[in-house]
């Protein structure tokens, strides 16, 4: 990724020692530290130029390493301590990185070193004011509302699904 390749950085997403970037063109490339995948590299190396990331080797459907037109693009990315989240034009949320806490969203606590569709989500399109949430829930930071309106946060347990209807609140 450089100027002779006439790729345009559009935004840049930093996490511990590594950052992606999302291209004009829908394209993530990745570089820094990949202890944990979160490279999206497919291994655990560290890469010191930026490498694009891709979708397909997982999904079949976003390939943003051998971009063309035809390719779905990446719309958003955040980047977590150890993990990496994008979403696709289509609304497509992938996680990969580290899992331990549940922060993929699979159901699971391993981690990915590839883009993996979370498929809680994959018939889900949010609309505005809706959350989704999942994850390290150790002080209840995470509280999952019931079809009432009514929740309560259960402090400790680990969030591993996506859960619809999430608050995060602050009192200080």
């Amino acid at each position: 990724m450089n100027d002779r390749d006439g790729v345009q950085a559009k935004s840049v997403f930093s996490g511990w020692n590594y950052s992606i970037v999302l291209t004009e063109m829908g394209q993530l490339f990745s570089f820094g530290w990949g202890m944990y995948g979160q490279l999206g590299q497919g291994d655990l190396t560290n890469e010191f130029l930026p490498r694009p990331i891709d979708f397909a080797s997982e999904t079949g459907d976003v390939d943003a390493g051998d971009y063309d037109d035809d390719d779905e693009d990446i719309v958003d990315c955040a980047c977590g301590l150890w993990h990496a989240v994008a979403i696709t034009e289509s609304g497509k949320v992938y996680t990969w990185g580290y899992g331990k806490d549940g922060q993929m969203g699979h159901g699971t606590n391993k981690g990915s070193t590839v883009p993996q569709l979370v498929t809680a989500l994959k018939d889900v399109r949010a609309t505005q004011g809706e959350l989704y949430a999942w994850g390290f829930n150790a002080f209840g930071q995470v509280k999952s509302l019931e079809p009432s309106g009514e929740g309560e946060p259960v402090e400790g347990v680990n969030v591993l699904w996506p859960t619809k209807g999430v608050l995060f609140t602050y009192e200080g």
